[in-house]
């Protein structure tokens, strides 16, 4: 294996993702080039963001889900939780190479106005982001594993924030909650 850079591309509703097999998985490569599927994590988050909302992704695996808010949706501000450096260097050049000037990425929580709303891969993560700013959303959109107690600790936490289980944006191990329904 070489370590030049990846040239190859993907392709997503007018997006261009570098092919990179070091980082991305076949799955992330099929979901990049299929697009967002009903039932998916993408698809509900796109579903509830609104244009206005300030979003914190976390688990943002290839970028699919925060490129496409940024850029298919136009969210105001949208922030990518990180810790993996190689992981942020490959979502700051998928900003870079989209035009996506809203979207930055993180190693931590970054210190900027309070999130509307947090997207995150929870089944990827293996448990709730630590501190992550639940109070004051207005929405949350979860992907999450069939583990019970993982679930239930989501729900608690969801209800605590004062969000309520929205089943129109959810399906299967992806779960929306709304502040209010409208």
């Amino acid at each position: 294996m070489t370590d030049a850079p990846a040239t190859a591309t993907l392709h997503c509703q007018g997006l261009t993702f570098r092919d990179d097999p070091r980082l991305l998985s076949a799955r992330e490569r099929e979901e990049i080039s299929e697009g967002p599927a009903p039932g998916s994590l993408s698809h509900a988050a796109l579903g509830t963001a609104r244009p206005g909302d300030r979003i914190l992704v976390f688990g943002s695996g290839a970028g699919l889900v925060p490129a496409l808010l940024a850029g298919r949706l136009g969210v105001r501000r949208l922030g990518i939780v990180e810790p993996s450096e190689a992981r942020r260097g490959y979502l700051a050049d998928l900003a870079h190479r989209n035009q996506l000037v809203r979207l930055s990425v993180h190693e931590g929580i970054p210190d900027a106005p309070a999130a509307s709303m947090i997207v995150a891969d929870i089944e990827r993560l293996g448990r709730l982001p630590a501190n992550a700013p639940w109070s004051g959303l207005r929405a949350a959109t979860l992907q999450v594993s069939e583990d019970f107690t993982l679930v239930s600790a989501v729900f608690t936490t969801m209800s605590d924030a004062g969000l309520t289980y929205f089943p129109k944006r959810s399906s299967g191990t992806v779960l929306t909650f709304l502040r209010k329904w409208h």
